[in-house]
């Protein structure tokens, strides 16, 4: 399977609270009031999310078609849209860590130097100073509007759960650290489950640091979702927000402006 756009994670934090999550679970989403409800935006909608796109879609140095209808587009990776954050502003890309864990060198050698997977065909490149981005769409916005945080949100209630008499039945597990921690990493079979157009299925990790209200999260798995990606292919995801879920947090870029 290929995905079509990688995520690269970067840094590193302290004092920071682990939790490392696996889920997998069906879900119904939305109904058919819900579905008819997307076809009808007003004027004011429309021109809205249009101003959203070219905001969200920077000028790309190259382009890519994917087999699934997918554009991919080389952006500078100064001119990506999480620079438009004004914390960000004149922020410098770090492309090595300040220093590597004990437990991760090996020999005296860093083990970070083995080459990470290759998510794409070889004729999707970058130039050197870019980073690869899907393309978003009217539509993915839509999507994503209505879904958001549906069916993700991080359990706090024990390391082992499973809920399969609920409509949207779960499996999770997770375990928690308090010392410093300099990332994550998890294992997790990728498969392609049949789901009807108002169901999803989710393997993912999460990151959560602080109390249950003001929860900072950030998640990152494979998912089967037809109401964000108009599909049924298996695809990577990212989501996160920094207040329990209320106010905050998005699917991969499609982060309102």
């Amino acid at each position: 399977m290929e995905a079509e756009y990688m995520v690269i994670p970067a840094g590193y934090s302290r004092n920071f609270m682990l939790l490392l999550l696996v889920q997998i679970m069906i879900a119904l989403l939305l109904g058919a009031d819900a579905v008819q409800e997307w076809k009808t935006l007003s004027e004011e909608e429309n021109l809205e999310m249009e101003r959203q796109l070219k905001v969200i879609n920077k000028p790309p140095i190259k382009s890519f078609l994917t087999e699934y209808g997918d554009i991919l587009d080389c952006i500078d990776i100064y001119k990506q849209h999480a620079f438009d954050h004004p914390l960000l502003k004149d922020h410098k890309v770090q492309m090595r860590p300040t220093r590597i864990p004990k437990d991760q060198m090996m020999g005296g050698k860093s083990s970070m130097k083995t080459k990470p997977p290759r998510f794409l065909p070889e004729n999707i490149r970058c130039p050197p100073g870019s980073v690869l981005i899907k393309r978003t769409t009217k539509e993915d916005l839509i999507m994503a509007k209505k879904i958001k945080a549906l069916g993700l949100n991080y359990p706090t209630t024990s390391r082992f759960h499973s809920n399969d008499a609920a409509p949207n039945g779960y499996v999770s597990a997770n375990a928690e650290y308090t010392k410093h921690n300099f990332g994550a990493k998890t294992t997790m079979n990728v498969w392609n489950p049949s789901v009807s157009p108002n169901q999803l299925s989710l393997a993912s990790m999460w990151i959560a640091n602080g109390p249950v209200d003001t929860l900072n999260v950030i998640q990152f798995g494979w998912g089967v979702q037809p109401r964000l990606y108009s599909s049924n292919y298996t695809r990577l995801f990212s989501y996160w927000t920094v207040d329990g879920y209320k106010k905050t947090g998005c699917y991969d870029y499609l982060c309102p402006l």
